[in-house]
C-alpha cells in the first residue's frame, strides 16, 4: 500500500509540474541514476563496448550518459503522462506512417505491430487508440502492486488501448481476431524461459 500511495502522490505532483521544471528534474535524475547510483553502469558499459568496439572510451562514455538523459526524460513524462490531457498528447506524440496498417485493419484484417522501448512507449501505449480505431492490444506484464497495476492500467488505456496480460495472450488474439485488430508486441526483450519457442528471423 505504501508504494502505491508514492506512486500516486508522485503522479498528484507531476501533473502540476510545467514541462520547462520536469526537465530540470529529469536533469537531476540522470546525473543521480548515472554518477550516484550508478544504476546498471556496468550493464551498460559492457553492452555500449560489445555494440561499438570501434569507438573510444571517452565516446562510449558520452553515449551512455545520454542514454541516461534519455532514462531521466522518459520517467519524468511517463509520471506526467498518467494526467496529460488528450490535447497534450496530441501535441507532442504521433505515429509516423499509420496509414500502411490501416490499410489492412480497414478491411478487417489485423496485423502485429513490432514494438520496442525507443522514445517514450509509455505515451506511445495512451495514445495508439488515437491513431488506430480498430481494436488495438498490448501484451504486458501487470505490476506487482494490485493498486499500482488497477491505477496504471486504467491511465494506459484511458483513450481506448486495451491492455491484455501476457497470461491471456492466446485469449486476446482469438476475442479480437475478427475485429481487424492491431496486436502490439514489444520485441526487444530476451525470454530466459526453457520453454522458450526460438526462430529465426
Amino acid at each position: 500500500m505504501i508504494g502505491y500511495i508514492f506512486f500516486r502522490l508522485s503522479t498528484v505532483l507531476f501533473s502540476i509540474i510545467p514541462f520547462g521544471i520536469l526537465y530540470k528534474i529529469s536533469d537531476f535524475l540522470s546525473w543521480f541514476l548515472y554518477s550516484v547510483v550508478r544504476y546498471r553502469r556496468d550493464v551498460v558499459e559492457k553492452q555500449l563496448k560489445a555494440s561499438f568496439p570501434e569507438k573510444t572510451d571517452d565516446d562510449l562514455k558520452k553515449i551512455a550518459k545520454k542514454s541516461y538523459d534519455n532514462l531521466g526524460d522518459i520517467i519524468v513524462e511517463s509520471l506526467k503522462g498518467f494526467t496529460m490531457p488528450k490535447s497534450e498528447f496530441l501535441k507532442r506524440y504521433h505515429f509516423v506512417n499509420p496509414e500502411v496498417s490501416l490499410k489492412y485493419t480497414q478491411q478487417g484484417r489485423c496485423v502485429i505491430h513490432s514494438a520496442a522501448h525507443y522514445g517514450n512507449w509509455e505515451w506511445g501505449v495512451i495514445t495508439y487508440a488515437l491513431s488506430f480505431p480498430n481494436p488495438s492490444l498490448g501484451f504486458y506484464k501487470p505490476l506487482s502492486n494490485k493498486y499500482s497495476e488497477e491505477y496504471a492500467a486504467k491511465k494506459r488505456g484511458r483513450f481506448g488501448f486495451i491492455m491484455v496480460p501476457i497470461q491471456n495472450t492466446s485469449k486476446g488474439f482469438e476475442q479480437y481476431k475478427n475485429d481487424g485488430a492491431t496486436f502490439v508486441l514489444v520485441s526487444d526483450q530476451s525470454t530466459w524461459s526453457d520453454n522458450a519457442h526460438w526462430v529465426t528471423f
